[in-house]
């Protein structure tokens, strides 16, 4: 039997299928079939019976707790068909026996050698009864509550269940059992149901939550977006802005370097200007020489100098005004002078401004432009936090 547990293993969790792999090593072999707690004491009682009086009984008995057996217990959905389980069962039985090879062909031998080397004796296990070390009182009714809270059982009709999954004919001696310390909770299937639901609902809790933590993160991606996209608008904005304020002063500086040129031009035609004047007043200061000669020479002529002497005076009057003339645009021409040193010096700061504003205007376009880009990769990490979110949220529902 041992050869065919490592092939037709699989059977037995299926009603009578550690009598198939016995039957297909000793055909004929005597195996009892039993299904069923309530069946199964009453008949190993009557096999005891037997046992005492000499009469044949069984070569095995094969017992499942579970009346359909493993394959539909208390451990599975109980959904499937017990017909379709057999179906696949059998299936896999004929796989596994035409796959059989070395010790498997030959039964037979293997079974000898087992029959010498294993003894029964390492098979046997006695037992002795220690009922009474354990009170034969039975616990108090609020030891016994106690037990049946801990089983989660708060109702009558969940303390009557009486399922017998723990081994005990009754909820009721499950729950004095766990009062004298004898079994635990977690034997009992209802306590493991409703643990079950309990971190079920737990786990809908938590699910819940993050849903509401990803919505939350959902909206505040959503806010920051729409933050991004009116400071990327206003940016872009604001790019153009200081694009056109840059076109506007290097046209005012053009303006201003072209005034300084013309301002250039003005000193160095004023510069030719003083030297005219110079020049006049020369001039006049020869013809006042001249008149003053004359003057003395007509004197001295006489008689015969007389008619020269309106000539002298007028040309003495000539000399007066030309050098008076000269000396009043002298001053005027010192008077505009500091007009045209004042308006350079207001073009040189003009232009020394508008070269600080320029490299400011240039500042703030790089500025943008990092804006720009720093909002992109904001977006972007934003973008991936939702969706990241949203993966945490989908792995909760999985």
């Amino acid at each position: 039997m041992t050869i065919w547990a490592v092939a037709l293993g699989l059977l037995y969790s299926r009603p009578g299928g550690l009598r198939e792999c016995v039957e297909h090593v000793a055909p004929g072999a005597w195996v009892r079939q039993i299904e069923g707690p309530e069946r199964a004491y009453p008949y190993l009682h009557a096999y005891g019976e037997r046992l005492r009086a000499g009469k044949p009984v069984p070569l095995l008995v094969d017992i499942l707790s579970c009346a359909d057996g493993c394959n539909l217990g208390p451990g599975t959905t109980g959904e499937a068909a017990l017909d379709d389980i057999d179906a696949t069962f059998n299936a896999l039985k004929a796989s596994r026996i035409a796959q059989r090879d070395g010790w498997l062909r030959k039964p037979a031998s293997l079974l000898r050698y087992f029959e010498k080397s294993l003894r029964v004796e390492d098979f046997q296990r006695s037992y002795r009864s220690r009922a009474e070390e354990i009170s034969r009182t039975e616990p108090g009714a609020a030891a016994i509550a106690q037990a049946f809270a801990a089983m989660r059982k708060q109702t009558p009709e969940s303390r009557s269940i009486n399922c017998t999954a723990c081994g005990y004919q009754s909820c009721r001696r499950m729950a004095v059992a766990i009062a004298r310390g004898l079994n635990h909770p977690g034997n009992c299937i209802y306590f493991t149901r409703e643990e079950m639901k309990s971190e079920k609902a737990q786990i809908e809790q938590a699910h819940a939550s993050l849903q509401q933590s990803n919505a939350r993160i959902g909206n505040s991606v959503a806010e920051m977006t729409q933050a991004l996209e009116s400071l990327a608008g206003s940016n872009q904005a604001a790019v153009r802005d200081v694009e056109q304020v840059e076109t506007n002063l290097g046209e005012v500086r053009a303006a201003a370097l072209r005034l300084r040129d013309a301002v250039a031009a003005i000193n160095q035609w004023l510069g030719k200007f003083d030297g005219a004047i110079e020049d006049i007043l020369g001039v006049a200061g020869v013809t006042h020489v001249v008149s003053v000669n004359a003057s003395l020479e007509a004197a001295r002529a006489g008689e015969s100098g007389k008619p020269f002497v309106p000539i002298v005076g007028a040309v003495r009057r000539l000399a007066e005004d030309s050098r008076a003339v000269a000396q009043a645009i002298s001053l005027e021409r010192k008077s505009v002078g500091a007009r045209i040193d004042e308006i350079d010096g207001v073009s040189a700061l003009l232009e020394s401004s508008t070269a600080l504003v320029e490299a400011a205007m240039q500042d703030l376009t790089a500025a943008a432009t990092r804006i720009a880009a720093q909002s992109g990769e904001i977006s972007e990490a934003a973008r991936l936090l939702a969706e990241s979110a949203s993966e945490e949220e989908s792995d909760g529902l999985g």
